[in-house]
C-alpha cells in the first residue's frame, strides 16, 4: 500500500508536470503548453543567423534543446519545486517515512523487460 500513499499525496502534481512537460527525459508535454515553446524557438530561429544557431556550447544542441532547457527545465521547474514542497507541508514524520518507504529497494518493482534492454545496450 505504500505506492498508492505516494500517489494520493503526489498524484495530481504528478499529472500536472506531466502536462507541463517538466520532466528532460520521456515527457508528454500537452500540444497547447507545447506550442508556447515552439513559438519561441521560432522566433529565435527568425532573429538568429544560421551560422550562429549552434555557437554557443554544447555545439551539438540545437535551438529548441536550448529553449527547453532555459525555458521549462529550469525556469519554470525553479518555480514549480515550492510547490511541490508543499505537498509535504503538515505531513507527520510517519507519513513522510511511508513515502521515503516507496524508494526501498524492497519496495521497488522490478521490470524485467526493461533490465533486459538495458543489459542488453
Amino acid at each position: 500500500m505504500v505506492i498508492l500513499q505516494f500517489y494520493k499525496v503526489f498524484g495530481d502534481w504528478l499529472l500536472k508536470k506531466k502536462k507541463l512537460g517538466l520532466d528532460r527525459w520521456g515527457n508528454d508535454i500537452d500540444p497547447e503548453y507545447k506550442k508556447v515553446y515552439t513559438t519561441v524557438v521560432d522566433h529565435f530561429k527568425d532573429v538568429i543567423p544560421e551560422k550562429h544557431q549552434k555557437a554557443v556550447y554544447p555545439h551539438l544542441w540545437t535551438i529548441e534543446d536550448y529553449v527547453t532547457r532555459v525555458l521549462k527545465d529550469m525556469l519554470l521547474s525553479q518555480y514549480f519545486q515550492h510547490e511541490y514542497a508543499e505537498l509535504f507541508e503538515g505531513l507527520s514524520f510517519e507519513e513522510l517515512d511511508e513515502l521515503a518507504a516507496c524508494f526501498k529497494i524492497e519496495n521497488v518493482a522490478k521490470r524485467d523487460e526493461l533490465n533486459a534492454i538495458l543489459r542488453a545496450y
